[in-house]
């Protein structure tokens, strides 16, 4: 086996055996339940939140995409500035929802919960 292929197995390996996952054990009491609940109302509506900013993205830039296209369509090969339409529009990236899972990871355990880390196998 060469050097690079056991380097590579050997990072691989290290990497993997490093993966944890992480176990929410929820509050004892009502209260923190009921307290466990909320963050999980305010979690759900911050990715609404996230997932509707990209649909409205995804509007605008098919509105871009219209316009971009209708614009090429009229350029005649004789055109000397290629960049008459401008760049070609960007895609929307996918939601973003990091910050509300740290959002209600921190709620999580003001409430008295407990997050775990469990090694994965």
């Amino acid at each position: 086996m060469s050097i690079k292929r056991l380097f590579t197995a050997a990072l691989l390996g290290a990497l993997l055996g490093g993966c944890v996952e992480y176990r929410h054990v929820p509050p004892a009491t009502a209260e923190g339940q009921q307290c466990v609940e909320q963050c999980s109302g305010q979690q759900a509506a911050c990715v609404d939140k996230a997932q509707r900013s990209v649909q409205d993205d995804k509007a605008f830039y098919d509105w871009q995409m219209t316009n971009y296209r209708s614009c090429m369509s009229n350029m005649s090969s004789a055109d000397t500035w290629k960049y008459a339409c401008g760049g070609e529009p960007s895609s929307p990236s996918r939601p973003d929802t990091r910050h509300c899972t740290s959002s209600y990871d921190s709620c999580f355990t003001r409430c008295g919960g407990r997050i775990e880390k469990v090694p994965r196998q």
